[in-house]
């Protein structure tokens, strides 16, 4: 992995969220841990001048955070490509 995908794993591992630019869109990943499961979400964030709506890309459940947060970057919801297929085209603006 590369120091980057390894950041990104992390804060999902740990329960954080990013927000970043693709393709002249913005998104967010974020996970989520509780009850013993993980839950793990993608949004596509629109902002206009009627304010900001969220559409759901990506949204499940795991009992284990690994195969979860694999899931989900290899999830093809990017214009049938995975988070793991476009890192290098992105552009990070938040992480914690």
């Amino acid at each position: 992995m590369s120091a980057d995908i390894k950041e990104i794993y992390d804060t999902l591992y740990y329960g954080g969220e990013i927000e970043f630019n693709y393709s002249n869109n913005s998104y967010m990943m974020e996970a989520s841990y509780s009850a013993g499961l993980s839950l793990l979400t993608i949004w596509k964030i629109d902002s206009s001048e009627n304010g900001e709506n969220s559409m759901e890309l990506y949204n499940k459940n795991f009992q284990q955070k690994e195969q979860g947060i694999d899931d989900m970057l290899t999830a093809k919801v990017f214009d049938n490509h995975s988070f793991l297929d476009i890192v290098n085209e992105i552009e990070i603006d938040f992480i914690a």
